[in-house]
């Protein structure tokens, strides 16, 4: 099985079990361990179970263990393997792929993927961008081939526009805002314009206690010069991309990986 010229074997990123619920638990509970049933931090060790550590609680007088209330909670499949399939997922290597590497059926491979990306959904709703903040969009080409009943004509070159697109068109875009020290909210959206990323800004509350927006010239940012919001802009259709710190070039460095979350 060969992807970007290497061999996706069992053997590449398998971390033993034991490996696996450590970085689990030290993710989890970096300040020490806290029941996920009631919240409470009087806890004790309470033996193994099938290898596995419990932990008593006395705020709720019950047990719990490292994956109580994840994913990863009543699951035949071996934890390193979960580790296992969420790094290569999202790396974009189909759930199809990695049921044959880990010798599972591809239900299972699909409730696996389904359970990985609704544990991220709203982990990034909290984020706020701060400082120099820039915008940008990409327009991502996707379709429908293979699905039946789109109730809407066949599009021939669906997937063959150029330029800007929309939800509509099969090009949606994705509206993306990062600041310069690494946080990232990225919003698929129907149209790429003022409303659609004004949306994004104050609605989704994406920015606080920002200096600066950097953005480039696309005029759907334009509605910012009636705003309090300071902001600057690159020329891209003169070929400026870059005005000493002003420039939105950071944005352009994530990759489409990104993108499953």
């Amino acid at each position: 099985m060969t992807i970007r010229g290497s061999i996706l074997k069992i053997s590449d990123f398998m971390p033993t079990e034991e490996k696996c619920l450590e970085h689990l638990r030290e993710t989890r509970w970096p300040n020490g361990i806290i029941c996920p049933i009631c919240g409470s931090t009087e806890t004790k060790r309470n033996g193994t179970e099938s290898g596995k550590q419990r932990y008593y609680c006395y705020g709720h007088d019950g047990t719990f263990r490292d994956t109580t209330g994840t994913i990863f909670c009543g699951s035949k499949i071996p934890i390193n393997r979960w580790y296992y399939f969420i790094f290569h997922y999202q790396r974009n290597i189909p759930a199809k792929r990695l049921m044959e590497v880990l010798e599972i059926n591809y239900k299972t491979a699909l409730r696996m993927a389904r359970k990985a990306q609704e544990s991220v959904k709203g982990s990034c709703e909290e984020i706020k961008l701060k400082d120099v903040v820039e915008f940008d969009e990409l327009y991502l080409r996707c379709g429908e081939k293979g699905k039946l009943n789109l109730n809407r004509p066949p599009r021939k070159r669906g997937l063959k526009l150029r330029g800007r697109g929309t939800m509509d068109d099969d090009k949606p875009p994705i509206i993306g805002a990062c600041d310069r020290n690494g946080n990232l909210r990225l919003k698929v959206s129907e149209h790429a314009d003022s409303n659609s990323i004004c949306s994004f800004l104050v609605i989704m509350a994406v920015i606080s206690d920002m200096m600066k927006v950097f953005m480039d010239d696309f005029t759907a940012y334009r509605f910012l010069d009636k705003t309090w919001i300071p902001h600057e802009s690159v020329n891209h259709s003169a070929g400026g991309y870059a005005r000493g710190k002003v420039h939105n070039n950071t944005t352009l460095k994530f990759p489409k990986e990104l993108l499953w979350l």
